[in-house]
């Protein structure tokens, strides 16, 4: 089987940062976020090596990475509902699972967060939108 790209941890942390923009949209422009934004992936790209030797999985590792992003970036209230949908989401696969007889393995999972980490991205940058949308052009 083929194994799934590990971008969770990286779109989580966009998130991370698409959710701290729109709470201070009104004080900084859309591009202040793309610096740290970048210096956030570098970070995870250097942690990506030490936890799959850690792990000697990709596959944990990048669950390892999401867990790090989780309890590194957000606030309380953003990681309470951030991590709900995603323990929804992994219990959701288990159980389907569960009922078909087959055994979960954390190769399932990944792709699991891959779709929950997009469809949190796309949601992110439609409330973007829809604030930008609002700021009257100058």
């Amino acid at each position: 089987m083929k194994r799934s790209a590990l971008i969770h941890p990286f779109l989580f942390t966009l998130i991370s940062l698409l959710f701290t923009y729109i709470r201070v949209s009104t004080t900084i422009a859309p591009t202040e976020i793309l610096r740290p934004l970048f210096w956030l992936w570098v970070l995870l790209g250097l942690l990506i090596i030490p936890f799959y030797k850690m792990t000697k999985n990709w596959d944990k590792a990048g669950i390892a990475l999401t867990i790090f992003v989780f309890t590194f970036f957000y606030k309380r209230l953003i990681f309470i509902a951030v991590f709900s949908a995603v323990l929804v989401g992994v219990g959701a696969l288990f159980f389907i699972n569960k009922r078909g007889k087959r055994k979960t393995r954390l190769r399932d999972i990944t792709p699991l967060l891959n779709f929950l980490s997009i469809a949190l991205v796309i949601g992110g940058f439609v409330k973007l939108f829809s604030i930008l949308a609002q700021v009257p052009n100058a």
